[in-house]
């Protein structure tokens, strides 16, 4: 783009001397040049803002959604009475997709942090204890080296045990 503008810059001062040059039009029109390439900037780093912040609002969408799946999940299961053995493997399982799809959505949310998709300070306000209990709570999901919770792992052991984020 600044090089098809530099050659229509120069293309024209070849014509302007050629002929009388108008300074006054020849200095408005390199000034409106320079302000439209000025605006152009603040508006490229005004989307790059707005953006984060809308992956930050989706982040919560999605760790919220999980939490209400999680949360019905156990409705459900509060409502089966039936103490069988099938039953039982039933509703761990069940329990146990409903904590996978929360610690999923964390797992992206981390994802994005590492990515840095997402403003990571107000990203780190948000979700800094939460995922500092949920790796403590299941420390099975997340023993190395085959977890698949490794941005969730890396923010918990870069965060949380080395630096305290500041509030």
């Amino acid at each position: 783009m600044e090089e098809i503008i530099t050659t229509e810059i120069f293309r024209r001062l070849e014509l302007l001397e050629k002929s009388n040059i108008d300074w006054v039009a020849l200095y408005l029109g390199v000034v409106s040049i320079i302000v439209a390439i000025g605006f152009y900037i603040i508006t490229a780093i005004q989307n790059s803002k707005n953006s984060k912040e809308t992956n930050l609002n989706n982040i919560d969408v999605d760790i919220k959604t999980a939490r209400t799946f999680y949360h019905s999940n156990a409705m459900q299961i509060a409502t089966i009475v039936a103490d069988t053995p099938e039953t039982k493997l039933i509703i761990e399982k069940s329990d146990n997709a409903a904590i996978e799809s929360i610690l999923n959505a964390y797992e992206n949310a981390c994802d994005a942090f590492f990515k840095k998709k997402i403003n990571q300070q107000d990203f780190s306000d948000k979700y800094h204890e939460d995922i500092g209990l949920f790796v403590k709570s299941y420390k099975e999901k997340f023993a190395p080296p085959f977890t698949a919770f490794g941005n969730m792992l890396k923010y918990y052991e870069t965060y949380h045990k080395k630096v305290k984020i500041k509030k």
